[in-house]
């Protein structure tokens, strides 16, 4: 093993730490969710859903066979995402490699290993990690077709990108780039086996024949409102790729300018002395040298073109996202320039190039910091689904008040729902007109309010849609209160039933205790932390407490929910967490204590000054209907 391959196994292990940590410290956003629902279906329900959106199934057909293997965890989903982010940086090293030079390989695995574009990516539940993985490696066995001209090689490549065209629309932009270099192929005067290649492009429209027929009667045709500028377009394609995001990028003007300057240094080595070496691979000129620069710029300026407002297909507002799966292409030509840099400067000059490449990966990994600050899961609707799973009856009504929010909500609660509109402006008579539809025949109604229902519905008129069918007399409401969300329950005469224990994240086996559920294991200073024990005995409820070091830092108090008396009931605990530490989770039930899980809480994310939190209670406030405040005392 020489020491390419050694570097190349560094680079890639320091890659896959990168995409590691932290994996499972954040709270499932939109699009996350969204996978995640998509995975529950069949493969042929998932297929036929998504023929709506924008994306062909491959992606979501995987993830529906990870999920019953691995678990619908925040680390576990996303943990697909990570397999193919880090399989990415062996195979950019081959591209490269085949494009330009060993060293040139090399520096573009570094570049993509620390890239803060290319791991955020890594450690989402979604397809452009996948994308990235599979463009780069059809490119690759593109490159070889054209060298070798042989029918593995040929069966490889139809194989590969097949697979790409199955995972996102804009893969296509990956043929454009790959009919384009072999153009410049043809140009340079390879003729070899030349047949081949619009027999591989044949086969591809032949396999995507069964996808195109359901998706082209029902793709969607909405479309941008105003244009986009190209400057705009391209400041935050180049901040996405150094940065990671494009959000407060305005605070990264100098970082953003200096790895500018970086990028057109190598450039300008890369056109006045491309890399040479027996690593070229017979790419003679003008193929060498136009080949990566086309590959980084194409599609980029593609999906600027694709973006424009028009009347047909859809026109999405083009979010960096959407370019993650080509910045490898990107990083492929500064690496190629970096390489030029050290191959042509000689001598002491070389330290210009030591310099560039220093700038060119410092201006990645300045920003993997805030890539993993302040990465905690919050308790969005962590507690509230656990709450109706616990309690929720097969033929009880969940409505979603509103759904803005949805596959966030789906993917912490499985079972089934109904969503009320949040682009209806709701009034007493739509939202009574609204709710006939699901409430005849119903006994019992769990509405779910999220921070959106005040804003599209501002007089409580679903609320009081549903008060009303439950009538007064015999109506019984319960509710609980998550921080922004609550969670009501109306029913006609019949009362809160029996805890179930399908909810319970711990059995302990004692005659008392008889589950334990708790959100998240790593939270912040401050966080509103709530946990739920079930509890069936005739003593008194035991208490919860957070213990560090051998003392009890924090206590909190039962709050039991409506039981019979002696019967299983679920024991509600919250508590504000204390400083930055490590601690215990002890349920203290007279002189027993029983251990149940370690919590790590981190800094509280304030601007002002720090108050101590330890020993305090939670407390609320509220003002009618219309405000509520929470914090510590």
């Amino acid at each position: 093993m020489g020491w390419q391959h050694l570097a190349l196994a560094g680079i890639t292990l320091a890659g896959l730490a990168l995409r590691l940590y932290r994996l499972g410290d954040a709270s499932v956003w939109w699009d996350e969710g969204w996978s995640v629902w998509l995975a529950r279906m069949s493969l042929a329900g998932a297929a036929l859903r998504t023929a709506y959106d924008t994306n062909p199934p491959l992606y979501y057909w995987l993830l529906h066979l990870w999920r019953l293997a691995a678990g619908e965890g925040e680390y576990a989903i996303r943990f697909l995402s990570l397999l193919p982010g880090v399989a990415l940086i062996p195979v950019v090293y081959r591209l490269g490699r085949r494009l330009e030079s060993r060293l040139a390989g090399l520096l573009a695995a570094a570049l993509v290993a620390i890239s803060p574009f290319m791991i955020t990516w890594s450690q989402q539940a979604r397809m452009y990690s996948l994308l990235a993985l599979l463009g780069a490696a059809s490119t690759d066995l593109a490159l070889r077709l054209w060298q070798r001209g042989r029918w593995r090689d040929w069966l490889a490549y139809v194989g590969c990108a097949l697979a790409m065209l199955l995972t996102h629309n804009l893969a296509a932009l990956f043929l454009l780039v790959q009919n384009g270099l072999w153009l410049l192929n043809l140009w340079r005067g390879e003729r070899k086996e030349v047949w081949r290649w619009p027999l591989a492009q044949g086969a591809l429209v032949v396999g995507m024949a069964p996808w195109l027929m359901v998706f082209l009667p029902r793709m969607p045709t909405w479309s941008v409102a105003e244009p986009i500028h190209l400057w705009p377009f391209l400041y935050n394609y180049w901040g996405a790729s150094v940065r990671g995001s494009t959000v407060h990028i305005e605070q990264s003007a100098l970082l953003l300018a200096v790895s500018g300057l970086a990028l057109l240094a190598s450039a300008c080595a890369y056109v006045l002395a491309p890399s040479k070496g027996e690593d070229r691979r017979r790419l003679a000129p003008p193929f060498a040298a136009l080949a990566p620069p086309f590959a980084a710029l194409a599609p980029p300026l593609a999906v600027f073109l694709l973006s424009q407002p028009r009347h047909f297909f859809y026109a999405p507002k083009p979010e960096p996202r959407y370019l993650s799966a080509f910045a490898p292409l990107l990083y492929l030509f500064w690496a190629g320039g970096l390489a030029s840099a050290w191959s042509w400067l000689k001598g002491r000059l070389r330290v210009i190039a030591v310099l560039l490449l220093g700038v060119s990966l410092g201006s990645l990994a300045s920003s993997l910091p805030g890539l993993y600050a302040g990465r905690y899961i919050t308790d969005d609707y962590l507690s509230l689904a656990c709450t109706l799973r616990t309690y929720v009856q097969p033929d009880d009504l969940v409505l979603l008040h509103t759904d803005s929010d949805w596959p966030v909500f789906a993917y912490h609660y499985a079972g089934a729902w109904q969503g009320v509109p949040n682009s209806v402006a709701w009034n007493d008579q739509s939202a009574s007109n609204y709710l006939h539809q699901f409430l005849p025949g119903r006994r019992v109604v769990w509405l779910v309010l999220t921070p959106d229902a005040l804003r599209a519905d501002p007089k409580h008129s679903i609320e009081g849609a549903v008060e009303a069918w439950c009538g007064v007399t015999d109506c019984i409401r319960d509710r609980w209160d998550f921080g922004t969300r609550s969670l009501i329950r109306l029913a006609e005469g019949t009362p809160l039933p029996r805890p179930a224990l399908i909810a319970a994240k711990l059995r302990t086996g004692l005659s008392s205790l008889n589950g334990a559920w708790w959100p998240y294991g790593r939270g912040r200073s401050g966080d509103q932390w709530q946990a739920y024990l079930w509890w069936q005995g005739t003593g008194a409820a035991p208490s919860l407490a957070l213990v560090s070091g051998g003392s009890t830092v924090v206590t909190a108090p039962p709050s039991a929910e409506p039981a019979q008396a002696g019967g299983l009931v679920r024991l509600s605990y919250r508590l504000a967490l204390p400083e930055p530490g490590r601690y215990r989770v002890v349920v203290i039930a007279g002189e027993r204590a029983l251990s149940l899980t370690d919590l790590r809480v981190g800094p509280a994310p304030v601007t002002g000054p720090a108050v101590s939190n330890t020993g305090r209670q939670p407390i609320q406030a509220t003002f009618g209907d219309v405000a509520a405040l929470e914090g510590y005392a």
